[in-house]
C-alpha cells in the first residue's frame, strides 16, 4: 500500500470518528443498540488508524 493510500485512508478514518462522534453526542437519546454500534465503529477506526500511523 502506497502512503497516499495510507494518508485517504487514516483522513477517513478521522472523519467518520469525527462525525460519528458529533452525532452520538447530538442524538444522546439514541436507541441503545445505534449508540453501541456507533462506539464500536469508532473503536474500530481508531485501531485502523493506529496500525495505518505505523507505516507512515
Amino acid at each position: 500500500m502506497d502512503e497516499q493510500t495510507r494518508k485517504l485512508l487514516i483522513d477517513g478514518c478521522t472523519m467518520g470518528i469525527k462525525t460519528l462522534g458529533e452525532k452520538t453526542h447530538q442524538y444522546d437519546k439514541a436507541d441503545k443498540k445505534a449508540a453501541d454500534l456507533a462506539q464500536k465503529i469508532i473503536r474500530t477506526d481508531e485501531e485502523l488508524m493506529k496500525k495505518l500511523k505505523d507505516y507512515l
